[in-house]
């Protein structure tokens, strides 16, 4: 495991009352400064409904006390990357291994 050089902030969605007696999905930040590994894995583009779209896929490792799980994101900087899947790392003990994704409608 190299250095965790990247800080990143966890957010989570949570449902908050819209005043109408229903509720909107928002993100709330649950932690922040949180030092992680990001290394980009793949990229492509595709066009979809006559618009051009291009995904990153990024490999992230941090602590696993943050207990990040596939319904959060990361925020790195300007980019959003959506947590794909999240799991202990297997090669690392303590250490949590997290797909996200990048460059979607997040």
């Amino acid at each position: 495991l190299g250095p965790m050089r990247e800080r990143v902030a966890i957010e989570r969605e949570a449902r908050t009352p819209n005043g109408q007696g229903g509720f909107a999905m928002t993100w709330g930040v649950v932690a922040t400064d949180i030092p992680a590994r990001i290394e980009g894995q793949s990229g492509n583009e595709a066009i979809t409904a006559g618009i051009e779209r291009s995904a990153v896929r990024w490999r992230v490792q941090m602590r696993e006390h943050n207990r990040v799980t596939a319904k959060d994101r990361l925020i790195w900087g300007d980019l959003k990357l959506a947590v794909v899947s999240a799991m202990p790392d297997p090669n690392n003990r303590g250490i949590q291994l997290l797909i996200c994704e990048s460059g979607l409608s997040l």
